[in-house]
C-alpha cells in the first residue's frame, strides 16, 4: 500500500479537478479522508485474517463495489444532515467521492509489493497489479515502515504528492483566470 496520506492526497486532488460547484467544507474533508477507509482492512490482520482472504488486505474494501457503496453512504450522510441540498450536487458529491475511494486500490496497483488489489469482490477475489509499479509499498507494521521511510517517502513524492501539487496549483490558476474573466464579463461597461 501507499501511505494513508497519500491516498488522501489523490482522493482531494482528483475530486478538486472534478467537482466544479460550491459545495461544503465537510464534503472536502470527505475527498480527503474516505480514501484511507479502505486500509481499514488492515485491522483483519491483528485479528488473525489471512491477508489473502477475500476480506483480508486489498480485498473487498479495495473492489469497486466497496468504493461505490462507500461513496453513496458517505454522501447520503451529508444529505441527511443537510450539508448537500440539490439531488444534482448529491449525485456529482457521490461520484466524486467513489473515484477518489476507488483510486486507493488504483494506487495500490501500482505498488512495487503484497498480493494485489482484488477489485472485482464479490464476483472474484483475484488480485491485480498494473505492468508499471513505480511506487514504493510502505509495510503495514510501524518497525518495518521506519526503516523504510526514506525510499518510500521519496517514492510517494515523485509519483504522487508532486503530481498532485502541479495539478492543484493549475486548477488554482484556471479557476482564478476564469472568476477574473467573469467579473470582467459581468461588470460591464460603466456609464
Amino acid at each position: 500500500m501507499a501511505t494513508i496520506l497519500s491516498h488522501g492526497i489523490v482522493g482531494f486532488t482528483s475530486s478538486r479537478l472534478l467537482v466544479r460547484r460550491q459545495m461544503p467544507k465537510c464534503f472536502w474533508y470527505l475527498t480527503f479522508f474516505a480514501p484511507m477507509l479502505p486500509d481499514l482492512d488492515a485491522i483483519g490482520l491483528r485479528l488473525g485474517l489471512p491477508y489473502a482472504d477475500c476480506w483480508g488486505h486489498r480485498g473487498a474494501t479495495h473492489s469497486i463495489i466497496f468504493a461505490m457503496m462507500l461513496g453513496i453512504v458517505l454522501t447520503g450522510i451529508l444529505y441527511l444532515r443537510k450539508s448537500i441540498i440539490t439531488r444534482v450536487t448529491a449525485l456529482i458529491a457521490a461520484f466524486a467521492l467513489f473515484l477518489a475511494i476507488i483510486e486507493h486500490a488504483l494506487v495500490d496497483a501500482m505498488t512495487s509489493g503484497g498480493l494485489g488489489v482484488a477489485y472485482f469482490w464479490p464476483f472474484s477475489c483475484e488480485r491485480y497489479f498494473f505492468h508499471f509499479r513505480p511506487i514504493r509499498v510502505s509495510p503495514l507494521t510501524a518497525s518495518k515502515f521506519l526503516q523504510k521511510l526514506q525510499p518510500i517517502a521519496v517514492s510517494e513524492m515523485l509519483w504522487l504528492v508532486l503530481p498532485c501539487l502541479v495539478l492543484l496549483v493549475i486548477d488554482w490558476r484556471v479557476r482564478s483566470l476564469h472568476r477574473k474573466s467573469e467579473g470582467i464579463a459581468t461588470s460591464g461597461p460603466s456609464k
